[in-house]
């Protein structure tokens, strides 16, 4: 199964959105079908965002230790509540999963004007990164964050089904919106995929 879609349906959203506008459409969060039951969808602007990350290679059902580590990490950082952020580049369809490539990352808050504090200093192996602000289909499930793939395609159809033309060649984001006791049946991820740039159309 893709992480970046399955694999029929990404083109199949590239193809129903051929020639739309830059613009996308404005949606409200519309409650959809899915492998996880009912998800919120919609076109969306995310904020720019600074995470603090760490590069994983290998299958992507393996990560789970590494957002436990990160969640950790962003405890002694003295981030409270972090909120984890997955950003997945390859497809496991197309690349051999144990090199398939991957960050797991939180969320460092912005320092507020009156704080005299310097954010923690952040060494080796974990980095540093900004995410500009993105327009993107989203679809908030429910669900044990490993299987949050079997919602791709979902999202997919909609954004074709919308006239929203997906980038496939771009990375595709997870913002996990539970914490660490949140059970695994409840636990609320939103899956992003960028829109095509119209300017970029072939």
């Amino acid at each position: 199964m893709s992480i970046r879609a399955l694999a029929a349906l990404i083109p199949l959203a590239l193809a129903g959105a051929a020639g739309c506008a830059s613009t996308p459409r404005t949606h409200v969060a519309e409650p959809i079908p899915s492998p996880h039951g009912t998800a919120e969808a919609a076109t969306a602007t995310t904020s720019e965002f600074t995470y603090v990350y760490r590069e994983c290679k290998g299958p992507y059902t393996d990560i789970v230790p590494v957002v436990e580590e990160m969640w950790a990490y962003a405890l002694t950082t003295g981030v409270e509540n972090p909120v984890i952020h997955v950003v997945y580049y390859d497809d496991p369809e197309t690349v051999d999963p144990r090199v398939a490539r991957c960050d797991v990352g939180f969320e460092r808050p912005e320092p507020s004007p009156d704080e005299e504090t310097e954010p923690a200093p952040i060494a080796a192996p974990y980095r540093v990164r900004t995410v500009p602000s993105l327009e993107v289909v989203s679809l908030v499930v429910k669900g044990p964050p490993t299987t949050t793939w079997e919602c791709y395609g979902t999202l997919a159809r909609w954004a074709s089904e919308n006239g929203v033309a997906i980038d496939s060649g771009a990375p595709v984001y997870e913002k996990y919106l539970g914490g660490p006791g949140t059970p695994d049946a409840e636990f609320p991820v939103e899956i992003r995929m960028p829109i095509r740039d119209a300017e970029r159309e072939p």
